[in-house]
């Protein structure tokens, strides 16, 4: 084999790994859940990462396969996304592609470890994943939340007035301020969507800050 022979072969082999890795990166994610009632799914998005991070990003369904008792989703989003949420008979549902279950029960608890506060699953996913309705209707008080303690429980999003793009949130108890969730790193690209609290796609890594009115201390996951 001559060296010129060799290079060629090298180079092939080469471009076939480059090929390879990059398809790997782009192919859609995928992810199953077992158990669940597949005749009831509402709405599937993706956002949530369950090690306590929170760099939401934007996920939709390309293809739902629908089985006895499971459902399997393949995604856009490429290997970024960080994990799924899947509404269905009023419950959330939560998973981490590709191709591994995560959490697939109903998530009581989550909102006590993300906000300090219990609201039901459905109205928690909706927060989280930035459904309109959830932009425009969270100072209804006492409508999304699950106990009497919670009826006083507010929270209102901050809207650029120049953007007209939710860059914050509040979380307000008997009127009191007691937390704001807001972007680091802001940067929007050339068409944000109002719509949606997730950052429109081409935007810049976002780190996500909570600061604690009490205390007035920053943690950032």
């Amino acid at each position: 084999m001559t060296a010129a022979s060799g290079e060629s072969q090298w180079g092939r082999l080469a471009i076939t790994v480059a090929t390879s890795l990059l398809f790997s990166r782009c192919m859609p994610p995928r992810v199953e859940f077992i158990n669940m009632p597949t005749d009831r799914v509402e709405s599937v998005s993706g956002l949530l990462d369950l090690k306590g991070g929170a760099i939401p990003r934007r996920v939709e369904a390309m293809a739902v396969v629908q089985l006895p008792n499971r459902i399997r989703l393949e995604l856009s989003g490429g290997g970024g996304v960080e994990a799924v949420v899947i509404l269905a008979a009023g419950k959330a549902w939560i998973a981490r592609p590709p191709d591994r279950l995560v959490y697939a029960t109903t998530v009581d608890d989550l909102s006590q470890r993300l906000l300090g506060v219990h609201v039901n699953a459905e109205d928690l996913a909706g927060f989280l994943t930035g459904r309109q309705e959830f932009l425009q209707d969270w100072t209804a008080e006492g409508r999304n939340f699950d106990s009497a303690r919670e009826q006083s429980l507010r929270i209102r999003t901050k809207i650029d007035p120049e953007t007209a793009f939710p860059v914050a949130i509040e979380l307000l108890q008997k009127g009191k301020l007691q937390a704001t969730f807001r972007w680091r790193q802001v940067q929007f690209n050339t068409d944000p969507d109002p719509t949606a609290f997730l950052p429109p796609s081409g935007y810049a890594e976002c780190d996500w800050e909570t600061i604690t009115a009490d205390t007035g201390i920053t943690r950032t996951r």
